[in-house]
Order: structure tokens, then sequence, then C-alpha cells
């Protein structure tokens, strides 16, 4: 996705999630790391993600980001697929 339509993309989401008194907060980085660190910051009481499908056998090679998210995260999470 282009820079200008990915941003363009963050601020409709950006401007939604308001609606909802909720935040958007993008970061880049390990999972392991960035996940605990940005919701202690943020004092967080839950975690929202999106999650994707791949083939089994794909998921059990790369272990996937969501597998890891559920398993490690402290705090309640909500998956949308």
């Amino acid at each position: 996705m282009p820079a200008a339509t990915a941003g363009s993309a963050r601020q409709r989401l950006a401007a939604w999630l308001t609606t909802l008194h909720a935040d958007l907060h993008v970061e880049q980085g390990d999972r392991d790391e960035v996940f605990p660190r940005v919701a202690s910051i943020l004092q967080a009481d839950l975690l929202i993600a999106g999650g994707y499908g791949r083939s089994r056998r794909r998921e059990f090679v790369l272990s996937g980001t969501t597998r890891a998210l559920l398993r490690q995260s402290a705090l309640p999470v909500f998956m949308s697929h």
C-alpha cells in the first residue's frame, strides 16, 4: 500500500475511533517488547487487534503473531478477523 494511502487510511481509522472514545496507536518493533510496553504506558485495560488466517502448515512454521499475542498478553484481547 502506498504511503499516502496508508496515511489517509490511518487518519480515517483514527477519526472513527474517536467517535468510540478510543485511540489508535501504531508502533513498530518486536511484538514481545512493543505490546507490553505500550499497554503499560497507556494503562490499558483491553487490547484490540486484527488477525488474519494462514494455512495450518505456514502457521506451524512461522508461529504467528496472533497466536503469540493471545498466549503472552497479560490483558484481555479482543480479536477481529
